[in-house]
């Protein structure tokens, strides 16, 4: 088949790329006019051309016609984007909202969080009505029970727009959350909040999250416990509140996380148990229609039951539209319910579009439906259970294949034995959904209960098991892979043009290409090498807490030095740092200096680097700039600043309040205060440095602070 005809029989997904490449400039110029006028541009000179050159030429015509077409769903994807993603604009002083709670809340270490839609602001006859979608983290209260979904809250303060603190490679949560639909979050102790009636509203995710609650207490009650009650719980219930971060880290480090996460996985094993179930030899036209509703409302159930995630929405339309088609005895086209799925989503919900879970699903499925065919017949096997095998093998190399990409993008490690996990891992969930499928069908049955809970125990336990072994095999995980936009476009736009070598059956061209995409990346790794030799930055982090964290980094050489960090792999912080280093490819010459009072005095000295620590703070010697932090202003000893050099001073509550002798005799340009610092502190210093003309940055009000600084 050639590619024009194979494009051309696959008409779902032509319009669906361009709706998505609507979304997609919606997002990247972010001003709506200029994306239409853009759009609309297109649009004229193609309608000029076609009135001027194409005339009575009927292929050419069409071909035009075709391009309006495409036009018209451009400007959609466009359109749709800035409707969903109109929101009104808080009041920044505290005020009254009174709101509906719309998820289950989620208890965390001080806080309990969950998300509510704001109904009115203001009191009495000045309320103003609006619908703002909010995250919110109440004080925890242990006298009040928790909310549930559909409750009315009253809360009385202030809510502040949602903003990232700036640090180099940490996460953009705030396109994150704009993406959730929500653009505005606060925190609210207990005398600011209290909860009301039941709404009447959101009634199907209340009665969802209800039944959810139930299945994971009978699990409980049947004595499944600790993991295992977690991963079954993920599994078949949806909740993931229930995992620890080692549990989690575990999955993620051989390539099973997609296991812990309701999607298309699951489904399908849901789909293919009931298929095995009914069968498929009665081939009379009630019998297939009973057969199909069935199975529909079994796939409904469950994700009503998993609490209607995306994700899990998305791969029951998926099936849906395939049962659907299948049951009308009509040719299934496997790329166009694909793309149709695809569509319905992100015209219900653009933002769908950017979030990992859709983008990983979507282009597994794809790798799936296209090579894993082509890999199966490499081989012919003539025994069922090694056939079978090597069909479980071929899947997980083809959805690996196309996804890993996006893993080493987002994730920047590999998995080395994702094949070994899915042979393994992927019965034993088959096995785990099929015995949970029978638990919760004879629950009436409570004598049958602890036989299979037994059974459920037994299975979960091998699955935890099976993880932890292969995440001890040697080289389980290649991390810290530095993957940046260009090598994840170079990579697809190789695999697009694998997939049309294939089509076109010129597989001689194969190693051009192959050459091609290795030169492409060698050329992006030397051009970003060499803008990095000249990079010289002192980076203070903005870290909550009491905690300091400063980078310094000199070309390929970055040092990092620290005050009440007690853990390097668990702090969030250190880990955008992490992220910073292999984006940068500055992965090299690290050199860890933990600032508090365990660490004797010395000095360290690197290239154009000094770094003098005694117990009472430490001082930083890099180009033209000084960074000085105090402890115990009583015991420093210091020298005073050069004038030809930029002298910065960090302060903390160690660092106790302004004295005027001690300070002064520092000479520091610029004061940058901790975030841990309470307002009250926060002013006093503020006053201090207006009144002896210093500098005043506070990180929590602005960013991180970032000097670049440059060789004398």
């Amino acid at each position: 088949m050639q590619t024009a005809g194979y494009i051309r029989n696959h008409p779902l997904i032509r319009i669906t790329l361009a709706y998505i490449a609507g979304i997609g400039i919606a997002e990247l110029f972010h001003q709506f006019e200029i994306c239409m006028l853009f759009t609309l541009g297109i649009f004229l000179t193609t309608l000029l051309f076609m009135m001027l050159f194409v005339g009575k030429d009927r292929a050419l015509r069409f071909i035009y016609r075709g391009m309006l077409l495409y036009i018209v769903f451009v400007s959609a994807g466009i359109f749709n984007y800035y409707l969903s993603y109109r929101y009104n604009k808080l009041p920044a002083d505290k005020m009254h909202y009174s709101g509906i709670v719309v998820s289950s809340p989620i208890s965390k270490d001080r806080s309990t969080q969950l998300d509510c839609r704001i109904k009115t602001i203001g009191e009495g006859n000045h309320k103003i009505h609006l619908n703002e979608k909010v995250r919110i983290y109440l004080e925890p209260d242990t006298i009040r029970p928790l909310p549930k979904v559909g409750d009315t809250i009253l809360i009385s303060g202030q809510l502040s727009e949602i903003r990232n603190p700036g640090n180099p490679g940490e996460f953009d949560y705030a396109k994150y959350m704009k993406h959730q639909g929500t653009h505005y979050s606060g925190y609210f102790r207990k005398t600011d909040y209290s909860y009301g009636n039941n709404s009447g509203r959101f009634k199907i995710i209340r009665l969802s999250t209800n039944i959810q609650k139930q299945l994971i207490a009978c699990f409980e009650r049947y004595n499944i416990r600790n993991n295992e009650l977690a991963v079954l719980s993920a599994l078949v219930a949806g909740n993931r509140n229930y995992l620890e971060q080692e549990v989690r880290e575990n999955y993620a480090a051989v390539g099973a996380m997609h296991i812990l996460a309701v999607s298309g996985l699951h489904v399908g094993i849901l789909y293919l148990l009931l298929t095995l179930l009914f069968g498929n030899r009665n081939q009379k036209k009630y019998y297939r229609l009973l057969r199909t509703l069935i199975i529909l409302a079994a796939i409904w159930m469950y994700a009503f039951i998993t609490g209607l995630s995306s994700s899990v929405l998305r791969a029951a339309l998926m099936f849906s539209l395939f049962l659907i088609g299948k049951n009308l005895q009509r040719q299934i086209n496997n790329y166009n319910i694909l793309a149709a799925s695809a569509l319905l989503i992100l015209l219900i919900n653009p933002s769908e579009l950017f979030k990992v879970g859709f983008q990983f699903s979507y282009l597994a499925v794809t790798g799936i439906i296209y090579f894993q065919p082509k890999l199966e017949r490499f081989i012919f096997i003539r025994n069922g259970i090694i056939d079978r095998i090597w069909q479980l093998l071929t899947v997980s190399i083809a959805a690996q294949l196309i996804t890993f990409p996006l893993s080493l993008y987002y994730f920047h490690q590999f998995p080395v034995y994702f094949w070994l996990t899915n042979i393994i891992v992927i019965p034993l969930v088959w096995l785990i959904m099929a015995s949970a499928v029978v638990f919760s069908i004879l629950i009436p049955l409570s004598f049958l209960m602890p036989f299979i809970a037994s059974i459920l125990n037994i299975l979960l336990k091998t699955l935890n098991h099976a993880i932890a072994i292969i995440g001890e095999l040697p080289f389980s995980t290649i991390t810290e892979i530095r993957f940046n936009t260009i090598h994840l476009i170079a990579f697809y736009l190789f695999l697009v043009l694998l997939m049309i070598i294939i089509i076109q059956k010129y597989y001689r061209y194969i190693p051009h290409l192959l050459c091609s995409l290795i030169i492409i990346i060698l050329l992006a790794d030397i051009i970003s090498i060499r803008n990095l030799s000249d990079k010289k930055e002192l980076i203070i982090y903005n870290v909550r807490d009491n905690d300091i964290v400063l980078s310094v980094v000199d070309g390929i050489n970055h040092t990092v030095i620290t005050k009440g960090v007690e853990s390097f792999e668990n702090n969030n912080t250190i880990r955008y740092i992490k992220n910073y280093w292999i984006a940068q490819n500055i992965n090299r010459n690290k050199v860890w200096i933990p600032g508090d009072n365990e660490i004797p005095e010395q000095i360290i000295n690197g290239r154009n680097l000094e770094i003098k620590i005694i117990p009472q703070g430490f001082l930083i010697d890099f180009y033209t700039t000084q960074c000085l932090y105090i402890k115990d202003s009583e015991a420093a000893n210091f020298p005073p600043s050069p004038t030809t050099k930029e002298r910065i001073l960090i302060v903390d509550n160690d660092s106790g309040y302004p004295d005027k002798d001690v300070y002064l005799n520092c000479a520091p340009d610029l004061i940058l205060v901790s975030n841990s610092l309470s307002r009250f502190r926060k002013n006093t210093w503020k006053d201090f440095a207006d009144n002896y003309g210093i500098s005043y940055y506070d990180p929590q009000n602005n960013s991180a602070f970032k000097r670049i600084n440059h060789s004398n």
